[in-house]
């Protein structure tokens, strides 16, 4: 009798344990079972940790991505999409299709402004920008100190000497982005590579704001209904 006590009770114990280990098990599935499609992805990424996609490195765009591929096609590495042969790596990867539009950055501002105080401060757009929204005549003009040059990792941006404002090189810009968010007037924005115009004004406003004037880019925008635009090759 004893005997089969004990039995039940081992038995129990082990159906138990075993119930446990499935709901551990169940609880967890995808960590285990996306180790290998994270290594995966990850081999097919470039291994710059520019963090351009949102993420700190490959790595951790990697583990995003194992867990959702459509994710890439919002927030593209821009750098994979440069060469079909990484784009095939990559999608044989990630098992889906991807959007092989290729972006450039373009920036919102002609450089027709004037300047209307000297600023001595920090040489940062951000610092400069917190002063009265910089000291052009426009508010929404390109300050020219240069926070997306330090951001660009193609030495793709410099300061026109004429106008003194950023111009993207469209030979070295691969898209990244990260120039984007550096800037604080948001000027600039990432478009399909293959348009060929640069939209030069980012005068939101339906009036003037006080102290302020558009520039002629700007005044043109509301005398005709259409933005103004730079040709470029």
């Amino acid at each position: 009798m004893n005997q089969a006590i004990i039995i039940i009770v081992v038995s129990a114990i082990g159906l138990l344990f075993g119930l446990l280990i499935y709901l551990a098990n169940a609880g967890l599935p995808h960590k285990a079972r996306n180790i290998e499609k994270t290594e995966a992805i990850n081999k097919a990424l470039p291994g710059t940790d520019c963090a351009a996609c949102g993420y700190k490195d490959c790595f951790a765009y990697a583990q995003v991505l194992a867990n959702n591929p459509e994710l890439i096609n919002n927030k593209p590495c821009s750098i994979v999409l440069q060469s079909p042969e990484t784009v095939s790596r990559l999608e044989e990867a990630l098992g889906i299709n991807l959007d092989v539009t290729t972006k450039k950055s373009i920036i919102h501002c002609g450089g027709s402004s004037e300047t209307i105080f000297s600023y001595h401060g920090i040489k940062s757009c951000r610092a400069a920008a917190r002063l009265l929204s910089g000291y052009k005549r426009c508010p929404y003009a390109c300050l020219g100190l240069g926070d997306c040059i330090a951001a660009c990792p193609q030495g793709a941006i410099s300061i026109a000497d004429d106008k003194g404002i950023a111009v993207i090189d469209y030979e070295k810009c691969n898209g990244c982005g990260l120039c984007v968010d550096e800037c604080a007037q948001n000027l600039i924005e990432l478009a399909p590579a293959t348009m060929q115009n640069d939209f030069l004004c980012n005068y939101g406003q339906a009036e003037n704001i006080t102290g302020r004037e558009r520039c002629q880019y700007a005044q043109r925008f509301i005398s005709t209904g259409t933005s103004p635009a730079r040709r470029h090759s």
